[in-house]
């Protein structure tokens, strides 16, 4: 937003925690009352999808003909997304997603924030809100007393919002040795400046009741440590992945892939396994690996260097046909996501950005998987 812009809505409104209530509709009905930018499985829209979302409140006694305002995420152009011709009662409450079908607005929620506008058929900002980066499946907006603005785990489409509310999110760790290439044993510490961090080194994501990071710890094999912060009355910090190349080199680049080892390899539930209900004649159908689900996890790129090239979390599924899911190393696709906070890869080396990448095995057919730990 230039200053331009933000001096002419704050002529006009009054900040109330992360929301401008513009003066010029003191008495207006109409609010943002809950946004989700991260919407992995909170609320289903019609299609299948799950696109972000906006809860508006008529929060008046009388109804409001919602065709009267405007949505937009770029104060320059307020005007960009008319609602639609639908009259909302009083105390009642519509979501409206984002996408390109009809009755929906055309644009993003930044996952990690960005402001967006109600304004009304002059195109005067009635309310501003910053909506601050969420974490996956939470939501950001007023609580049900009125008291300002907060962050909810528990999102409440379509409803006041009356679960627990929080004030933002524990501070994410610090690790004091940068990931890569390392050789004999190699000592890790993690901290923040407030909460106790709480590491994994099995793939699965750290909770209260993980290891707490308390002392140093030391490796003498490659490993993947993922840490996260906890603090009363907080929400977690986002989870920090860090992978460990211990005694081990390689000329290519080299991708480190963190998943539940459970969702991955349980011999009756995990997506790379044949599971319960695999046809006993190949091609094998109905085994796990031909299912199209996806499993959230955490991806590491490294340059023959042993930098870091990037670090992201993704999400990825089975990827081949009839010859390459059957055979001991199968391939995997992996997708980047906005629900993640970043929507491409970028490498570096690279002058383009891409969505998607497949990790496909040069090794004999025969040769078995090797894995350890996540």
């Amino acid at each position: 937003m230039s200053t331009h812009e933000r001096s002419r809505i704050a002529g006009i409104c009054l900040l109330i925690g992360s929301a401008y209530l513009c003066a010029a509709d003191v008495s207006a009905q109409l609010v943002i009352n809950e946004v989700c930018s991260a919407n992995n499985a909170v609320l289903e829209a019609p299609d299948g999808d799950y696109p972000d979302w906006v809860e508006l409140h008529n929060a008046g006694s009388s109804p409001i003909q919602l065709h009267d305002y405007y949505l937009s995420d770029k104060p320059s152009q307020p005007g960009m997304w008319r609602l639609p011709m639908e009259v909302l009662e009083p105390d009642a409450y519509i979501v409206l997603f984002s996408g390109n079908s009809v009755g929906r607005f055309p644009f993003g929620i930044d996952r990690q924030g960005e402001r967006i506008l109600l304004s009304d058929l002059a195109l005067q900002p009635m309310q501003v809100l910053d909506v601050p980066e969420l974490g996956l499946d939470h939501s950001f907006g007023g609580d049900a007393n009125g008291a300002g603005t907060h962050f909810f785990a528990i999102p409440t489409p379509g409803a006041a919002n009356t679960t627990m509310a929080y004030p933002g999110y524990a501070p994410k760790p610090e690790l004091d040795r940068a990931p890569g290439y390392y050789t004999g044993i190699v000592t890790v510490s993690a901290s923040a400046s407030s909460g106790a961090v709480h590491w994994t080194f099995d793939g699965r994501e750290p909770d209260p009741g993980s290891p707490l990071a308390s002392s140093p710890v030391e490796f003498t094999g490659p490993t993947v440590l993922l840490a996260r912060t906890f603090q009363d009355q907080w929400l977690p910090s986002e989870v920090v992945s860090a992978t460990y190349l211990i005694g081990v080199y390689h000329d290519l680049p080299v991708v480190s892939l963190s998943v539940d080892p459970d969702s991955m390899f349980h011999e009756d539930l995990g997506l790379y396994m044949p599971g319960p209900n695999a046809d006993p004649a190949i091609p094998h159908y109905g085994a796990n690996y031909w299912s199209e689900r996806s499993l959230p996890a955490y991806f590491e790129f490294f340059e023959p260097d042993g930098t870091r090239g990037f670090m992201q979390q993704v999400d990825v599924k089975m990827h081949g046909g009839l010859g390459s899911r059957n055979k001991p190393q199968r391939p995997l696709r992996l997708t980047a996501k906005g629900k993640y906070g970043t929507p491409s890869f970028t490498r570096s080396a690279c002058t383009t950005t891409w969505t998607s990448m497949n990790l496909r095995s040069a090794l004999p057919p025969c040769t078995s998987m090797a894995r350890t730990g996540g």
